[in-house]
């Protein structure tokens, strides 16, 4: 199993568009197409997919918080035809290495809905 960091651009927006949430899963992410209309005018935004052999199969999108002054993924999803399989922890640990590697071993903050209990576990 490969999973690896890919860029959002020309050639797989659309595959990012389509990732879905599960129905009781929408409130606590907002829709992907607005996380990129996001990221194209405000450049501390960075859009990220999470790729496993090449398919997308999850969404990050990362910024720099001025109010907490330092990085925040704010957005956060695995697509649900591969949720349960244990790829939100794969993703995550794959994007932290890929974070250190950009970014250097900063502090990276995050947040959740407190009635959304799987990512807080």
């Amino acid at each position: 199993m490969d999973m690896a960091p890919a860029a959002i651009d020309r050639r797989n927006y659309r595959e990012c568009i389509d990732l879905e949430l599960f129905e009781h899963q929408r409130d606590f992410v907002a829709p992907n197409m607005f996380s990129l209309f996001l990221a194209a005018y405000e450049p501390d935004m960075h859009p990220l997919g999470i790729c496993l052999d090449g398919e997308m199969t999850g969404f990050i999108l990362y910024d720099f918080d001025k109010d907490l002054d330092g990085w925040s993924m704010s957005r956060f999803l695995i697509d649900r035809r591969h949720q349960g399989k244990g790829l939100g922890r794969l993703a995550l640990k794959t994007f932290l290495e890929y974070s250190r590697e950009k970014r250097g071993d900063v502090e990276l903050h995050t947040s959740a809905e407190t009635s959304n209990a799987p990512p807080i576990a």
